[in-house]
C-alpha cells in the first residue's frame, strides 16, 4: 500500500471499521480493509467494483492458529532465522 490514506465511506456496522489506502504500483487501486470488532458476529460487506478478497480468521483473538481464505497460515523454512538485527 502507499502512503496516501483515502476515506473509505461510512461503514454499514458500528463493530465494522473500515481503511482505506492507494494501491502501490496500480494507477486508481485501493485497498480497503476491513476489521470486525464484533466478537460474536460477523459483518457483511459488499463491493460494487470488480475486486479480489482475502479473509483472515481465528477461533479466537489471542488464538496461534489462523486462517487466510480458509487455509492455515504456516511459517516456512528460514522464517524465523535467529539472525535478524
Amino acid at each position: 500500500m502507499r502512503t496516501s490514506v483515502l476515506k473509505p465511506g461510512p461503514s454499514p456496522a458500528q463493530s465494522l471499521h473500515l481503511y482505506a489506502q492507494c494501491l502501490k504500483d496500480v494507477p486508481g487501486g485501493v485497498t480497503l480493509l476491513a476489521i470486525n470488532a464484533d466478537p460474536t458476529g460477523s459483518q457483511n460487506l459488499t463491493s460494487q467494483a470488480a475486486s479480489e478478497r482475502y479473509t483472515m480468521t481465528a477461533a479466537k483473538l489471542e488464538d496461534t492458529r489462523v486462517e487466510l481464505n480458509g487455509k492455515e497460515l504456516q511459517l516456512g523454512a528460514g522464517c524465523c532465522s535467529s539472525s535478524r538485527p
